[in-house]
C-alpha cells in the first residue's frame, strides 16, 4: 500500500485516508501505553509518514525533491524520550549528504508522537553544519 511512494509523499489524499483507516484498524492490536513499551526503543526504518514532509522538512517539498534524492530514513527511539532521525541523500544527483534531526517523544492520548525537533545537522560531502 505504501511501497514505492517515497514514504507517503507520492500518495493522493484519498490514498492517505485508506492508509489511515488500515492504521486505525491495526491500532486495536497495540499495547495500552506504547511509550512505556520496551519494544518501542530501537532503530526503525521509516516506510510511511502521515504528514510526509514533516520529518524531512523543506527537503521533501516539490523543489526539495528535485534537489535532494532521499536514500532512506531511519528513526532511532531512545529511552526515555529521545527521537533521532537520519536521512541520507544525494544532492543534485551526485553529492552525498545527510540530515540528522533530534526531537522529544511525548505521550499524547496514550499514543507516542514526536512533538518537537530541537536540533538539526546536515552534511554534504565532507562539510557539516549544525543548527539549533
Amino acid at each position: 500500500m505504501v511501497t514505492q511512494t517515497d514514504r507517503g509523499v507520492l500518495l493522493a489524499r484519498d490514498e492517505h485516508n485508506k492508509v489511515a483507516e488500515v492504521t486505525q484498524e491495526l491500532g486495536r492490536f497495540c499495547v495500552d501505553e506504547p511509550v512505556k513499551c520496551p519494544i518501542l526503543f530501537r532503530e526503525w526504518d521509516v516506510v510511511y509518514c502521515s504528514v510526509p514532509t514533516s520529518p524531512r522538512g523543506g527537503y521533501m517539498s516539490a523543489f526539495g525533491r528535485l534537489v535532494f534524492k532521499t536514500k532512506e530514513m531511519i528513526q532511532f527511539v531512545e529511552a526515555p524520550d529521545t527521537v533521532r532521525n537520519r536521512v541520507p541523500f544525494f544532492a543534485l544527483g551526485f553529492l552525498d549528504g545527510e540530515v540528522s534531526l533530534e526531537g522529544k517523544l511525548k505521550a499524547l492520548d496514550g499514543s507516542a508522537e514526536v512533538v518537537t525537533s530541537c536540533y538539526s545537522r546536515w552534511r554534504v560531502a565532507s562539510q557539516s553544519q549544525s543548527v539549533c
